[in-house]
């Protein structure tokens, strides 16, 4: 007769623990007592880490230690009023993997001390972040860095808005104009943020796009290709995509940087005896495609690039087709290691060592600190 009562009791006590569980995930985890408007965009404030990684396949695990300062920005300017060139892309921006002092935005600004010259070079990427994501970077993040004033804002992107919905942009406004109660609770919540990276996390595996050491002498290669007519095939996301980064440069202008738009080299595809030839078998899950299926998207997507940096009066370097990388200066397919990231810095340099600066007043200039944005 009281086991439907004791029943009930047990099913309440549980549903007490789990919220007084939840409650206390939230209080500790979440964002409840500060919005900086940052937390669900993924910019993590003052943050260090450390971590091992491993570039090769029974190769050497090293030591990463991974900063962020209370901007939110990676790499050792003094002050953001002395920024020269802002870095921003997605993963192969941030360089998570590769430790403080080695990133390409890190020995970009190495190049130009060898050189006597005191520039900046600050990194703002955000892994798993395609135009769409740096769209919203500018209206919530960026401006409110104080005194953040660059000359250049280099766009280093395309690589995940590959196979990005075209409206992607859209679905992350219709969040950005959320109002009211849900909105609060999504820049707060500590459960909504996991849901997101976790949701982030699929999206990059199942698109091949996240973090992997890849051993390429175990990988198939072809020099077919599968996708006929990707420029009609995509023509869609590509005009979504070529949509965003005129709306990028327009809000570098405003803020009174020159875009400067960057195309990405990637490890799908390799010349080998004077053949072009791609990695085989279904790359993306669900979706046939293979390495050389995706350097023809990837060049429909850099030669829109091309011409909006023409339209917009920005500058267009062609990284991708010019630089000479091996399989050697990649841990996976779409991100270099150390070694790589020295050459693309050193690519980047022969480019920009020539590009005029302000003059700007740096004996005024302190540390990276304060109460952040």
């Amino acid at each position: 007769m009281n086991r439907p009562r004791q029943s009930r009791k047990v099913i309440l006590a549980n549903i007490l623990l789990c919220g007084l569980a939840v409650l206390a995930v939230e209080l500790f985890n979440g964002n409840w007592f500060k919005s900086d408007g940052l937390y669900d965009l993924g910019v993590p404030v003052n943050k260090t880490w450390y971590y091992h990684a491993q570039y090769r396949p029974n190769g050497p695990v090293v030591r990463v230690r991974y900063s962020r300062d209370w901007y939110g920005l990676r790499g050792s300017y003094t002050d953001p009023s002395a920024i020269a060139f802002l870095a921003v892309g997605g993963s192969t921006t941030d360089e998570a993997f590769i430790s403080d002092g080695s990133t390409w935005c890190d020995v970009l600004q190495e190049l130009f001390y060898n050189a006597d010259r005191q520039v900046y070079v600050a990194n703002a990427g955000i892994s798993g972040h395609s135009t769409a994501g740096h769209l919203l970077s500018f209206e919530k993040w960026l401006p409110r860095i104080p005194g953040l004033s660059p000359d250049y804002t280099l766009f280093y992107v395309g690589i995940n808005d590959v196979m990005v919905d075209h409206a992607a942009y859209d679905k992350l406004q219709r969040y950005a104009d959320t109002a009211g109660v849900v909105r609060h609770i999504q820049e707060r919540s500590a459960l909504w943020r996991l849901y997101r990276i976790a949701k982030g996390a699929y999206q990059a595996r199942k698109w091949d796009l996240n973090y992997q050491c890849v051993d390429f002498g175990r990988c198939n290669w072809t020099t077919n290709t599968t996708v006929v007519h990707p420029e009609e095939t995509y023509a869609v996301a590509i005009a979504s995509y070529a949509a965003r980064l005129d709306q990028l440069a327009r809000r570098s202008l405003a803020m009174g940087a020159i875009p400067v738009f960057v195309t990405q080299p990637r490890a799908y595809w390799r010349t080998r005896d004077g053949v072009l030839e791609g990695t085989s078998g279904t790359v993306y899950e669900g979706t046939s495609l293979n390495g050389l299926d995706i350097r023809r998207i990837q060049v429909c997507m850099d030669a829109e690039m091309k011409r909006i940096a023409g339209l917009s009066g920005g500058v267009f370097i062609d990284l991708a087709g010019e630089i000479e990388l091996s399989q050697d200066d990649f841990f996976d397919f779409n991100h270099v290691n150390p070694s790589g990231a020295g050459k693309v810095a050193s690519f980047l340099y022969s480019r920009l060592k020539d590009f005029p600066l302000r003059d700007r007043n740096l004996a005024h200039a302190g540390t990276p600190g304060g109460d952040g944005v």
